[in-house]
């Protein structure tokens, strides 16, 4: 417990700082472009009982876009009190808390507790991990849930129990981000590694995804589709295919979004009805995959780009908006690809707190990959590395469908963390030696 403390305090302080200032001076920026639909749909499952993003104006139709938990976890809170604030709040404690699961995990994977507190601490001071702690976005809790389960299923004296409580934590953690869907199937070969009794593996598949299937069946009687969510198809189609057919055609993202939606509506009489969801994703999922069969170097080539920008780019315009320097901070994404142009507009137009930011995110950023690179040179034998390893090129191939920055990779940061504190302290103590 006394190790807690610090880490928590760390964590509280440098989350709770910018929060308050930002509560004060500027509450707007609490908010981010898909809050206010996690917000719609909290508001209608309390008021109206009815999972529907459509505000006060609109007629209430059901969703497919977004999965119960996180929009579940905003009406729980609303019941007590209709602030963002308190929201958020909420959301820093959470992110604090993460930096003590961190330590947790770090200490049981390798017994070591000047890494498991690097390792933490890192999580504590990384600035998207800070940032995202304090607005109405998934990646805070979804990082809390994932690093939660990984610990949980990393027990040393793994029981029954454990593969439950395990797997239902991952379950909450598919239904708050369905990219996850696929990640228990991971566990599943260190199961099979572990000689695992088949009712072990049964019970932990189980938990993990009997209220995934629950919330297919519900999308299956409202839309008639199983899928879990519409938001894959419709990253794969306005963001893959939307990047690749902007460099074929010399336009901007922005250009090329727009063509897609043109067409989108164009192959279809759409009328807006349920039963016609399922005839969309299967248009945008169909559309992209021949996009990308048709420019297969292109999308490798982006594919690569996204990797390197998961793991390096720091977030920037979130923050001016953040602390309300700037209403409508530039985006390179859209813009065409003149490396000048972007570099200029981000000197002219981004505020002189955020380009320190950027800067210190870009330092910080470095030092972690050297250290996570420097380690697993000669170290990759433990069953702990592989697995954080997993885990980590998971959400980089999964990511790799949308505009990649440093918001993909919070979810995923206390295993950087982790992998990062072990080269590092690695080469601290051969130089001291």
């Amino acid at each position: 417990m006394k190790l807690f403390i610090p880490i928590f305090l760390i964590a509280f302080l440098v989350r709770l700082i910018p929060f308050s200032y930002v509560a004060y001076n500027n509450p707007e920026g609490l908010i981010l472009f898909d809050s206010e639909g996690y917000l719609n749909l909290a508001e209608n499952i309390n008021t109206h009982q009815i999972f529907s993003r459509a505000n006060s104006t609109q007629q209430l139709t059901p969703d497919i876009s977004r999965t119960p938990i996180f929009p579940l976890f905003l009406s729980g809170i609303k019941i007590f009190s209709n602030s963002n604030i308190v929201i958020c709040f909420i959301l820093v404690l959470i992110g604090s808390i993460n930096a003590i699961l961190t330590f947790k995990l770090c200490l049981l994977a390798f017994n070591n507790q000047k890494i498991a507190r690097l390792a933490a601490l890192l999580v504590a001071i990384d600035i998207p991990s800070i940032y995202f702690s304090s607005v109405i976005m998934t990646e805070t809790l979804f990082s809390t849930l994932l690093v939660l389960g990984i610990f949980l299923f990393m027990k040393r004296e793994i029981t029954t129990w454990n593969y439950l409580l395990s797997g239902f934590i991952f379950s909450l953690a598919i239904l708050c981000r369905p990219i996850a869907i696929f990640l228990p199937l991971l566990l599943l070969t260190i199961m099979l590694a572990r000689t695992e009794t088949l009712k072990k593996i049964a019970i932990f598949l189980f938990a993990t995804y009997f209220l995934a299937g629950l919330w297919s069946y519900r999308n299956y009687k409202t839309f008639d589709t199983f899928q879990l969510s519409s938001i894959g198809a419709i990253n794969l189609y306005f963001h893959t295919s939307a990047s690749i057919n902007a460099e074929i055609k010399n336009i901007t993202t922005h250009e090329a979004q727009a063509n897609l939606k043109t067409q989108l509506q164009q192959a279809r009489n759409w009328t807006g009805e349920n039963y016609e969801i399922k005839h969309m994703i299967a248009y945008c999922y169909q559309n992209s995959l021949e996009t990308i069969k048709n420019h297969p170097l292109l999308f490798l080539k982006q594919s690569f780009i996204g990797a390197v920008y998961f793991f390096a780019k720091p977030i920037r315009n979130y923050l001016d908006l953040y602390f309300g320097v700037a209403k409508k901070s530039y985006s390179d994404i859209g813009e065409k690809k003149i490396q000048a142009n972007v570099w200029y507009k981000f000197i002219s137009q981004t505020s002189s707190l955020t380009i320190i930011l950027v800067f210190i995110q870009i330092v910080f950023n470095l030092i972690i990959l050297l250290g996570l690179i420097y380690y697993l040179i000669k170290n990759l034998n433990n069953t702990s590395i592989q697995l954080f390893l997993g885990v980590i090129f998971y959400f980089v191939v999964t990511s790799m469908i949308t505009e990649v920055d440093g918001r993909f990779r919070v979810p995923v940061m206390p295993f950087i963390a982790i992998l990062g504190s072990l080269g590092l302290y690695s080469f601290m103590c051969k130089r001291s030696s």
